[in-house]
């Protein structure tokens, strides 16, 4: 599959310090094509007792989200939505697609994301 175009892709954290809480949330912006706007993501701080890496899995969460909503409406969003990540729905079914998402949101959630 292709790497996402016009989306951040997958954010990592880096940590700089050893509390837990305190961390840097990144996008590989480096390696990625469309606008800067859409592409870059870097902010760090103190993230509380949720800790960084949920923060991260934001992105994962929030496909996962759209592609729920659009096939319980029966809309076509869903291929959209797919399509924005950098998955072809010819090669991956929206089920698929949400399946991968809810897997890596939740390994991002809790910090176990290789």
């Amino acid at each position: 599959m292709q790497r996402p175009t016009n989306s951040p892709g997958r954010l990592t954290v880096k940590h700089y310090s050893d509390a837990p809480h305190q961390a840097q949330i990144e996008s590989d912006h480096r390696h990625l094509a469309g606008h800067w706007v859409d592409i870059y993501v870097d902010f760090s701080g103190f993230f509380g007792s949720y800790g960084p890496h949920m923060f991260a899995a934001a992105p994962e969460l929030m496909a996962y989200a759209l592609c729920e909503d659009a096939r319980s409406r029966g809309e076509d969003l869903a291929e959209t939505v797919l399509i924005r990540h950098g998955f072809d729905p010819r090669e991956c079914t929206a089920q698929e697609f949400m399946d991968r998402m809810r897997r890596a949101a939740l390994a991002h959630a809790t910090g176990s994301a290789a």
